[in-house]
């Protein structure tokens, strides 16, 4: 098994066994609210729990099986053989500016506000977060986070871009984290390399 199937794979088992373990507690906890309907009611509630984790277990892993297969193919849009780093959930890039870190403040925000989609920019000390939608009419919202440093013993400053999606369980993202960060970073290198 190659290491993004097995990343797929194991990141799809994780999800559904925890959604599986959920859905399981919650029948059996509305069983043994119930009553149970027989004399053995342990025996019916582990039953039902096991056939709940099962059934639950099956579908989910299914569907977001089905999901990793998508965000893999949108990663292998951007690049021919994709790596595990290509296919992460939160990737990030580090992009050395040769200008001071209040300018490069400026910069960022100015870049992350011209972007499509971005609802919101706010910002503490020297971090910036933008909430960007997705663009397809999927209601997916990703989080842009940005943080920016002195270079040390040299002039400028390093960013640090990163991306993941608003809601943290999600499973996969097609690559939309990906194409965040990929997109803040070309515009700000293209920023600046005119100034």
């Amino acid at each position: 098994m190659t290491p993004i199937a097995r990343y797929v794979v194991g990141r799809s088992l994780a999800y559904a066994a925890t959604f599986a373990a959920v859905c399981a507690a919650l029948i059996f906890i509305a069983f043994q609210l119930d009553g149970g309907s027989s004399e053995d009611g342990f025996t019916d509630s582990f039953v039902a729990l096991a056939g709940a984790f099962g059934i639950c277990f099956a579908g989910s892993f299914a569907v977001i099986a089905v999901s990793g297969g998508f965000h893999v193919r949108a990663a292998r849009k951007r690049t021919a053989e994709p790596t595990e780093s290509d296919i992460s959930m939160s990737p990030e890039r580090e992009l050395r500016v040769p200008a001071g870190t209040q300018d490069a403040f400026r910069a960022v925000r100015a870049t992350l506000r011209s972007m499509d989609g971005v609802r919101s920019v706010t910002s503490t000390g020297t971090s910036i977060t933008a909430m960007r939608s997705a663009g397809d009419n999927t209601g997916y919202v990703q989080k842009i986070l940005v943080d920016i440093a002195p270079q040390p013993d040299e002039k400028g400053a390093v960013i640090l871009v990163r991306s993941r999606p608003r809601f943290r369980l999600t499973p996969f993202d097609m690559g939309r984290s990906a194409r965040n960060v990929e997109e803040l970073t070309a515009l700000l290198t293209t920023s600046f390399e005119r100034s």
